[in-house]
């Protein structure tokens, strides 16, 4: 339907004599909960809606609405009083890429991934965990489902639709010993619910809760630490904004004017991939409808570009990076990378740890938010982890903070293996391997 009523107004912009961008998105998503062997939550959402931008007179005005009912005629008019209103200058309209990467996306087990399935393998998932006699009670257990469909057309010839499609689950056991009790954490992405392992994925997530029985502070002290790569994943999502062109522009990121010098140690290689098989992140046009393509972003140590859309790559006079994106059809273009990873080295996990002889492997990060300047690069978040000996993880170890600096642990890396690995997905996914830094502040007891 949003193809039908994007074409519907691009047709009265023509009668109109108005340059139009039309921006609609569509979709379905499912969550369901589990607790104590019944649904907790069941909610569904469906939702539609088309963002219009007309340009008149070098001024670019928008208008957007959710009911594709509406005369198109009412939301031209109200984008063009908005342009005359704002008075911004605007980029012309893109007629399209001279050639589309293909990238297949097969919703059919999303789509056909019934109710009633849904709810028992939510419901079985639960009690997978607690079959296991240390889990008293699973603190979440979700199931998520989502369908989209996204239209990006303009009256300069641009006709684009893309769909996406995944299913996301999680669970959080709690393991108790005694008195101690730890939160056990694992999840599954992808797109075909008969490949999802149910027995597998509770073993993992109790498998991490007791692995943190027992856990207590570490010594505090200055020195290497090595993350998990979920663990440096999250870190790294707090600090994607600095890669962005946008931020760097505004004054927001130390990077700003550092294409071609090297801001990480020798060797590593930073990449934005949104053709990666099999994401959720992954699309063959951004949200401007520039064909995307994969790209370092560091290269050796060295910045290569930053994140831009069309606005901010005319302002530094280069070339777009295809990272245009939108919080839905009522918003703006901003910047967002794509499948965002830490290219992997032929280093097994293994020999990574074993440079690390004595000293803290982190496995969980938390408080990002609030513990992490995504100007100045500094952070101090609390951890979870393992105290290491002779590169061998041997006590469990919570209520620590590491602290120290972005842009410093980038030329602080000592180490990188080969099990990249991508953590839970927010709107991009970030992905690493086993990382080793040589020097990070742990307060510890």
């Amino acid at each position: 339907m949003i193809q039908e009523f994007a074409a519907k107004v691009l047709r009265k912009a023509a009668d109109m004599k108005l340059e139009c961008e039309v921006y609609a998105v569509s979709g379905d998503s499912v969550s369901l909960c589990a607790l104590e062997g019944a649904l907790d939550e069941y909610e569904v959402s469906t939702s539609q809606g088309a963002g219009v931008r007309v340009l008149h007179e070098g001024s670019a005005g928008v208008s957007f609405t959710e009911d594709l009912t509406v005369e198109p005629e009412l939301l031209l008019r109200w984008a063009r009083d908005n342009a005359v209103a704002a008075q911004e200058p605007a980029q012309p309209l893109f007629a399209g890429s001279e050639s589309y990467p293909e990238l297949t996306v097969d919703t059919t087990a999303v789509r056909g991934y019934d109710t009633r399935d849904k709810i028992r393998d939510v419901l079985a998932l639960e009690a997978l965990c607690k079959a296991d006699g240390a889990v008293k009670s699973v603190q979440h257990c979700q199931l998520t489902t989502s369908l989209t469909r996204t239209v990006v057309a303009n009256t300069a010839g641009l006709s684009l639709a893309r769909e996406n499609a995944y299913l996301a689950t999680y669970c959080m056991p709690l393991v108790h010993d005694g008195a101690d009790v730890q939160e056990g954490f694992a999840f599954v992405v992808g797109r075909d619910p008969s490949q999802v392992d149910w027995q597998d994925l509770a073993a993992r997530a109790v498998a991490v809760g007791r692995s943190r029985v027992g856990a207590a502070p570490c010594k505090g002290y200055k020195g290497p630490v090595a993350f998990d790569p979920e663990a440096f994943a999250d870190l790294m999502s707090a600090f994607t904004g600095v890669f962005s062109a946008e931020n760097a522009q505004k004054g927001l990121s130390l990077l700003a004017g550092k294409e071609g010098q090297s801001i990480a140690v020798a060797g590593l290689d930073l990449i934005d991939d949104p053709l990666l098989p099999d994401s959720q992140a992954s699309r063959a046009f951004d949200a401007e409808g520039v064909a995307t393509y994969t790209k370092p972003i560091i290269a050796d140590g060295v910045l290569t570009t930053l994140l831009h859309n069309r606005k901010t790559a005319a302002a530094q006079g280069v070339q777009t990076t295809a990272n245009a994106a939108r919080g839905g059809y009522s918003g703006g273009i901003g910047i967002s990378p794509s499948n965002f990873y830490i290219q992997p080295s032929d280093t097994p996990r293994a020999s990574v740890l074993a440079g690390l002889h004595e000293g803290l492997l982190v496995t969980d990060v938390s408080g990002l938010h609030a513990g992490c300047n995504a100007v100045s690069g500094d952070f101090s978040v609390q951890v979870k982890g393992f105290w290491c000996r002779d590169g061998a993880p041997c006590d469990p170890v919570c209520r620590v903070t590491v602290s120290g600096n972005f842009f410093e642990l980038l030329r602080r890396i000592m180490a990188w293996g080969d099990d990249l690995t991508f953590a839970y997905p927010g709107g991009a996914r970030l992905g690493a391997p086993t990382m080793l830094v040589d020097e990070l502040t742990v307060s510890g007891k």
